[in-house]
């Protein structure tokens, strides 16, 4: 159970208390963080002196693929974050034999993403289980400079990169990706005009738009552009993946025909096992496979939008619900909305998205409710 320390301490306390965890790795360097963790009931191990012991003995652990791999922790709509519960074989088929990407023990892969957020499995287990090396971004706060200094100096070959950061990095450093022979871009809306225009300037370069929830495993699917191809924008989210299986359905998880509008269900060995004491709410997104391949198959219902083009590609429509992407993350405004809720004196509240900031940086509030708009101030 990966965790983050610079998530609040409530997030963080109730994902120890839901996944009762007993023990937690700290690395010394954070102290602060072991005592919040300490407070909270389970034991601490510090990474860098209680963990240098060695035994010579192996370990007798009867690990199979079916066995839980981690659990991580999203938004969900009802206030409460949900646990998803990812299993082994899961990781192996995103990173293991999936021609998405080459892997090659000369290359070179950066691991930049926060632990707790699930692009981190491609960074860490894709060089790890193929040979090739894995690269950290120094700890502290991210910036640009710092990321673009280290793909450079470590000379990265292989990059994972959230959209966001993506656009910056093609927009005022370019020039950092010079050893990057594929960039994979993902987690919300990639802009095509970027891709085609660094494609412009590095036809040698393989770009890679990559599109998949946490229950699936970080990939679904995905498509790759390359200095001869036509590059929509938005682009495609393209063809499943080996091992993946993608439907767009009705209401009545019927299949629709080319160009018309549905909800993205996926299947394969990349659904998560479901959400971690959460049965009702794993019933309504794992749902029964109506056309399985073998017994017991399931469906994970996204409530993407999407539609097949006459190629057979996907193509994104937006969501069927308010749920909303920032930086990679998903975000679930009903839970915002549930812990304004809790305060005592606040009588309606409503979260909505905004994509320009204003000019002065402060919150515009003058289209709320009066009540909000006074909570607010």
């Amino acid at each position: 159970l990966p965790l983050d320390p610079a998530h609040p301490a409530e997030r963080i306390q109730l994902q120890l208390a839901d996944a009762q965890a007993k023990v937690v790795l700290v690395p010394a360097s954070l102290p602060a963080f072991s005592s919040l963790v300490q407070s909270l009931g389970p034991s601490v191990l510090a990474l860098d002196t209680d963990c240098s012991a060695e035994s010579p003995d192996d370990l007798t652990l009867p690990i199979t693929s079916s066995h839980l791999a981690y659990i991580l922790y999203t938004s969900g709509s009802t206030g409460r974050p949900k646990g998803v519960l990812i299993e082994h074989k899961s990781v192996v088929r995103l990173v293991r034999d999936n021609p998405f990407i080459a892997w090659s023990s000369d290359d070179r892969v950066l691991q930049h993403s926060p632990l707790a957020f699930d692009a981190s499995t491609l960074e860490v287990w894709g060089p790890l289980l193929n040979g090739a090396h894995l690269v950290l971004l120094p700890p502290g706060p991210f910036s640009l400079e710092i990321l673009s200094h280290t793909i450079r100096s470590a000379r990265i070959s292989i990059l994972w990169l959230t959209a966001s950061v993506f656009h910056r990095v093609a927009d005022e450093a370019p020039e950092a990706l010079a050893s990057v022979r594929q960039l994979l871009a993902g987690g919300e809306v990639v802009s095509g005009s970027r891709i085609a225009k660094l494609l412009i300037a590095r036809p040698d370069l393989l770009i890679t738009n990559g599109y998949g929830p946490t229950e699936s495993t970080t990939f679904a699917t995905t498509a790759s552009f390359s200095a001869r191809d036509r590059v929509d924008d938005p682009p495609p989210l393209g063809r499943p993946i080996a091992n993946t299986q993608v439907y767009l359905l009705d209401d009545q998880l019927q299949p629709l025909p080319v160009g018309v509008p549905g909800e993205l269900c996926i299947g394969g060995d990349g659904l998560a096992r479901g959400y971690l004491n959460q049965p009702d709410l794993t019933a309504q997104a794992f749902v029964p496979n109506p056309f399985p391949g073998t017994p017991g198959d399931r469906l994970y219902r996204t409530g993407d939008r999407a539609r097949y083009r006459p190629d057979g590609v996907i193509e994104f429509l937006g969501r069927r619900d308010s749920q909303v992407k920032s930086r990679g993350y998903r975000i679930e405004p009903g839970e915002i909305e549930a812990a304004l809720a809790a305060y005592p004196n606040l009588q309606a509240c409503a979260v909505v998205v905004r994509n320009e900031p204003s000019q002065s940086g402060r919150v515009e509030t003058g289209h709320l409710p009066a009540v909000l708009r006074t909570a607010l101030q």
